[in-house]
């Protein structure tokens, strides 16, 4: 007693993103842009610096900051790109499945003067004691037989890939 050809098989996500969380970070930088008013002795007027925001020069990319005044280098992004993905899961060999079944025993043809009755199953040795030992076995009577799923030991579904972060800027604010 036993199922045949028994084995497990992996279930696909059709949503990669319900295992792999979207890219955070743990700095944020938020710019506004000014403009400048008028000239001061041959330099530009700007408004001064305020608890919440600092005054700051920006170029697309990574540069080194100038020397005069905005030494304060942070080097920004907007934009990412994510090459995430996870390898394909499978399943290992199914482990502790079994059959079961009511099995009766009678002393005659017709079922029906049971000597003995019990589980048998497929996971191991049954033995049911007919009593009195010797006794002759008229006819036995098996339920049909339930099947009872075992496990599977899952594997694979490693992530892979990385995200790298895109559009550089350089901020360089007044120290």
């Amino acid at each position: 007693m036993g199922k045949a050809k028994e084995a497990c098989s992996a279930h696909a996500s059709s949503t990669v993103g319900e295992f792999i969380p979207s890219p955070s970070w743990k700095t944020y930088a938020t710019a506004c842009q000014g403009m400048a008013h008028g000239t001061c002795d041959a330099a530009l007027c700007v408004p001064g610096r305020t608890a919440e925001f600092q005054l700051c020069v920006e170029r697309e990319g990574i540069h080194d900051c100038p020397s005069d005044g905005y030494t304060k280098q942070f080097v920004v992004y907007d934009g990412f790109k994510d090459d995430r993905a996870c390898e394909p899961c499978s399943c290992g060999a199914p482990e502790g499945s079994f059959c079961q079944a009511w099995l009766t025993v009678f002393a005659n043809g017709a079922c029906t003067s049971p000597v003995v009755a019990g589980n048998v199953w497929s996971g191991g040795n049954t033995c049911l004691d007919v009593t009195p030992p010797g006794a002759a076995v008229g006819s036995k009577l098996a339920l049909e037989p339930t099947y009872n799923a075992g496990t599977c030991k899952p594997s694979g579904g490693t992530l892979s890939g990385e995200v790298a972060l895109t559009s550089s800027h350089t901020v360089c604010c007044v120290a």
